[in-house]
């Protein structure tokens, strides 16, 4: 399965993690807010931490992995050709 993810970032990247439920953000460069984070989710269950674990993966495989990237990528170059 995916793997729980933390992380302290801003933008697209922290969109990413909280549209697909698949872990925990903080503050970057905010040594408290990491530390918090990582403590958050050490006292999580094994079905919480499992969960995030399915939703990371479930949103790769819907919307990152190298098939959906390759159609999309497709439907662009066939647009280009039929206009």
């Amino acid at each position: 399965f995916g793997k729980p993810i933390i992380m302290a970032v801003k933008g697209d990247a922290a969109d990413i993690v909280e549209k697909s439920r698949s872990g925990l953000l903080a503050k970057p460069e905010d040594v408290d807010s990491i530390v918090n984070a990582v403590e958050l989710m050490s006292t999580l269950d094994k079905s919480d931490l499992s969960k995030f674990g399915k939703n990371a993966k479930s949103f790769y495989r819907k919307n990152m992995s190298i098939e959906v990237g390759t159609s999309k990528f497709e439907k662009i170059i066939r647009s280009m050709v039929e206009n």
